[in-house]
């Protein structure tokens, strides 16, 4: 078993599951100073909010931390056409509250080479990426500046195109994870495998750790975790508490 602790130079090889609009300053950085990764997610940041972020982050820890992001799949970079159906349909809720209808926005989120300038100007510890493979070029500055690069699977075949890629670990997420269904190779309902059936497949398939993800919530579920082969463990719904 590869040891996750060395290559992100933490203590414990726990990982934070990162919120997409949920993370916060204060539970990203207590994980980290209890020894673990924490993770912040930077769903929807503009550049100048992933700076501010980063600042904060690093004045509530000196350890490691990640931070997320989504790599663009569609609908959330060139909104929905359908906006005007959906915003005709909720009309009456909006006007029981005395609010106007949203108008369609020209994009729900920055783009992405917006967000990763900001992040190579943070240099956490780990980028993190969903919805995707990473390009060559952005593995490349990465590494470059001495930042480790994690995707995340919810298939063998996603593992594998991810490890293709070059990136220095591997999320196995199986269908038990909590949030939304991060498959990219293939429709999310056909990629339901259970946490603790990926997690073998995916140690046999890649060559970099693999850190098991969904329904992991103590220490039964670590312990079986490592028992498949699992460098370390991604928790996210038991940090909410």
């Amino acid at each position: 078993m590869s040891d996750l602790r060395a290559l992100l130079g933490i203590e414990h090889p726990i990982i934070l599951g990162p919120f997409g609009g949920l993370s916060s300053i204060a539970l990203t950085a207590a994980v980290s100073n209890a020894g673990g990764l924490g993770s912040f997610g930077l769903y929807g940041y503009e550049g100048d909010r992933i700076c501010a972020t980063g600042a904060e982050l690093r004045a509530a820890t000196d350890r490691p931390f990640a931070v997320n992001i989504w790599l663009p799949t569609g609908d959330e970079v060139e909104p929905n056409p359908q906006h005007t159906v959906f915003a005709q349909a909720l009309q009456p809720f909006y006007e029981a509250v005395g609010l106007d209808v949203p108008s369609r926005p020209e994009r729900y989120t920055p783009a992405l080479e917006e967000q990763l300038d900001a992040i190579w100007e943070i240099e956490p510890t780990v980028l993190s990426v969903v919805f995707g493979v990473p390009s060559a070029d952005v593995v490349r500055e990465a590494h470059h500046r001495g930042i480790r690069i994690v995707g995340t699977a919810t298939t063998v075949a996603e593992a594998v195109a991810l490890a293709a890629a070059g990136v220095d670990a591997v999320v196995a997420t199986g269908a038990e994870a909590g949030g939304h269904r991060v498959s990219f190779l293939r429709p999310a309902e056909e990629s339901l495998v259970g946490t603790f059936a990926l997690i073998p497949q995916v140690v046999d398939a890649v060559d970099v750790p693999v850190i098991a993800a969904g329904g992991i919530a103590d220490r039964r579920g670590v312990a079986a975790a490592f028992a498949l082969g699992a460098a370390g463990v991604q928790v996210g719904t038991a940090f909410l508490a």
